[in-house]
C-alpha cells in the first residue's frame, strides 16, 4: 500500500511539473510572438527633419560624415573625412532627400534577442548614426549585418533592447557615395562679384588678365562687358568671354577623391592650366587643371575641397594662345574711320584711300575706295570686294606673340605702313625681320613689343577671299581692277 501511495504522489508531482512546464512554454511563446511580430511596411521615424541639428554617420572603417542643419532642417554644411563643404558646394536638395530617407526606417520585424547581439553584427557596426536634436536629445542607431537573403539589415537603437530588421534599401542608402551630395558646379560665381580673371598655361608660359566691367544696358538686356588688360589692352573675342563664363559656373563631370600620393599621377603636382578669380572683396578663387589625360582634365579648386575631372574640350579656347582669344591686332581700324594707308614694301609704294559720302555707306555710288586712284570696289560673283581684302590685310594685322624684353634696332625695315584716320590722327607701322618667319613691329619708330608672322606680309590664300598678306592682297586687288568686266565684277580663273 505504501508503494502505491508513493507512486500516486509521484504521479501528482510529475503532472504538476508537466503543467507548469507547458504553461511556461506557452507564456514564452506568447511573449516571443509579441516581440517577433511581422510588422513589414511599418515606418519608424527617428525624428522630423526640422528637429535635426546634426547627423553623424561613421562606417566600419571609421570614415565620418557629418551633416549640420539650421532652423527648420536647412542644410548648412557637410563635413566628410575632416573636410568641410559649405552650402555653396552642396546639392542641398540631394542632401535633404538623403537625410530624410534615413530618418524614416521601413521596419520588417522586431524581436527580443535571446543570444548575443554579435550574431546580428551589432557588436561591430557597419554604420553608426548619431542624431542630435534641437531640444538637446541624442539618438544613436547601430546598423548590423545584412540578412543572408539580402532582404533586410539588422539595427538597434540605444536604450531599446529590441533588435529590428529594416528593408535592405535602408542599407543601400547608407552606401551612397559622398560625391553625390556635391553641387554639379565647382564654382558658381555671379560676374557682378568679380573684379578680374587671370589665366596661365605652364607649357608655353602664355597668360592673360581680364577686367570685369559693369554690364552695358543695350536697351533690350544687360550685356556683359570685359576688357583684357594683359598681355595688351584690348577687347576679348567671344570665345574668351565663353571661357570666362564657363569658369565662373564650372561644371564637373565627376568628383574623384585623389590622395596626396596620387596627385602626380593625375598631373596635379604640376598643373598645366591655372585660373585665378579675384572678387571685388579681395578674395581669390583658384582653379588648377592638369594637362589632358585620357580625354579628361583633372583639377582642384580653392573654394571646393574635392578633386574632380572634366571632359577635354568642355572649356572653350583652353588650348588657344591669348592672341587668338583677344582682338589682338597691331592696330585695328574700322572702314568709316579710315582715310588712307600708304604702304612701302619690295621697292613698291601704293596708297589705299577711302572717302565716304553723306550716306555713310560703303556701297553708295558716292563713296570712293581707290588703290592708287583706281577704283578698288571690284567684287566677285559672290559680292565680296577685293579692295576690302587689301584693307583688312593692312588694318587688321594680327599679333603673333609679345616679347616685351626684346630690344631690337630699327634697321633693315622690310615694310612700312603710314595710316591716316578720318579724325586726322595718323601713325606709322614698320616691320623689322627677327628671323625668317617673324618680324618685330615698331609703331611710330618705337618697338611695340609685338611680334607678327611673315604671313601678314606674304600669304596668298588662293581663291578664298580672306587671309591674304598685304603684298598678295595688293597684287590680287590690282589683278581684279585690271580684269573686271563692265559691271565691275571679276572672278579669278
Amino acid at each position: 500500500m505504501k508503494d502505491i501511495r508513493l507512486l500516486q504522489r509521484l504521479a501528482v508531482i510529475f503532472t504538476a511539473l508537466l503543467i507548469l512546464f507547458v504553461g511556461l512554454k506557452i507564456f514564452q511563446a506568447v511573449q516571443k510572438k509579441n516581440l517577433d511580430d511581422d510588422i513589414s511596411g511599418q515606418s519608424m521615424e527617428l525624428c522630423a527633419l526640422r528637429e535635426l541639428r546634426s547627423l553623424k554617420i561613421v562606417d566600419a572603417e571609421g570614415m565620418e560624415t557629418s551633416f549640420e542643419f539650421g532652423e527648420e532642417g536647412r542644410i548648412r554644411s557637410v563635413t566628410h573625412d575632416q573636410i568641410v563643404f559649405e552650402i555653396e558646394n552642396l546639392n542641398s536638395e540631394r542632401v535633404s532627400s538623403y537625410v530624410q530617407s534615413l530618418l524614416g526606417i521601413s521596419v520588417r520585424k522586431s524581436f527580443a534577442p535571446t543570444e548575443s547581439v554579435s550574431v546580428y553584427g551589432l557588436d561591430r557596426d557597419q554604420y553608426t548614426l548619431t542624431l542630435s536634436l534641437g531640444d538637446g536629445r541624442t539618438k544613436t542607431v547601430h546598423i548590423g549585418s545584412v540578412l543572408s537573403d539580402r532582404s533586410g539589415v539588422y539595427f538597434q537603437i540605444d536604450g531599446d533592447p529590441k533588435v529590428y530588421v529594416a528593408n535592405h534599401s535602408y542599407y543601400l542608402n547608407l552606401t551612397t557615395k559622398f560625391e553625390n551630395f556635391l553641387s554639379q558646379y565647382i564654382t558658381s560665381i555671379d560676374r557682378s562679384q568679380v573684379d578680374m580673371v587671370s589665366f596661365s598655361r605652364a607649357s608655353d608660359g602664355d597668360k592673360w588678365k581680364v577686367q570685369v566691367l559693369e554690364d552695358k544696358d543695350n536697351g533690350v538686356f544687360l550685356e556683359a562687358q570685359y576688357r583684357v588688360i594683359d598681355p595688351i589692352e584690348r577687347d576679348p573675342r567671344d570665345e574668351m568671354v565663353r571661357m570666362i563664363d564657363t569658369i565662373l559656373h564650372f561644371p564637373a563631370n565627376q568628383y574623384l577623391p585623389i590622395t596626396e600620393e596620387n596627385r602626380a599621377s593625375y598631373g596635379l603636382d604640376a598643373p598645366e592650366y591655372q585660373f585665378e578669380i579675384t572678387l571685388k572683396t579681395g578674395e581669390t578663387v583658384k582653379i588648377s587643371l592638369s594637362r589632358e589625360l585620357g580625354g579628361y582634365y583633372y583639377g582642384e579648386c580653392s573654394s571646393n575641397p574635392y578633386t574632380f575631372r572634366v571632359l577635354a574640350g568642355s572649356i572653350p579656347g583652353l588650348d588657344k594662345s591669348s592672341f587668338e582669344l583677344i582682338e589682338a591686332y597691331v592696330r585695328k581700324e574700322y572702314l568709316d574711320e579710315f582715310r588712307s594707308a600708304k604702304v612701302t614694301m619690295k621697292d613698291t609704294t601704293f596708297t589705299l584711300e577711302s572717302w565716304f559720302d553723306t550716306t555713310g555707306t560703303f556701297e553708295s555710288e558716292g563713296t570712293t575706295f581707290t588703290l592708287d586712284k583706281r577704283n578698288a570696289k571690284v567684287i566677285d560673283s559672290n559680292g565680296d570686294c577685293y579692295g576690302l581684302v587689301l584693307f583688312q590685310s593692312i588694318c587688321r594685322i594680327p599679333i603673333y606673340k609679345m616679347e616685351r624684353e626684346a630690344d631690337p634696332e630699327l634697321a633693315n625695315v622690310e615694310a612700312t605702313i603710314y595710316v591716316t584716320r578720318v579724325d586726322s590722327q595718323s601713325y606709322t607701322i614698320k616691320f623689322v625681320p627677327k628671323n625668317d618667319n617673324e618680324y618685330y613691329c615698331f609703331i611710330d619708330d618705337r618697338y611695340s613689343g609685338f611680334i607678327v608672322e611673315r604671313s601678314v606680309l606674304y600669304k596668298d590664300n588662293g581663291k578664298t577671299m580672306s587671309g591674304f598678306g598685304i603684298w598678295d592682297a595688293y597684287n590680287l586687288t590690282n589683278e581684279a581692277i585690271d580684269n573686271k568686266n563692265a559691271e565691275g565684277i571679276y572672278d579669278r580663273p
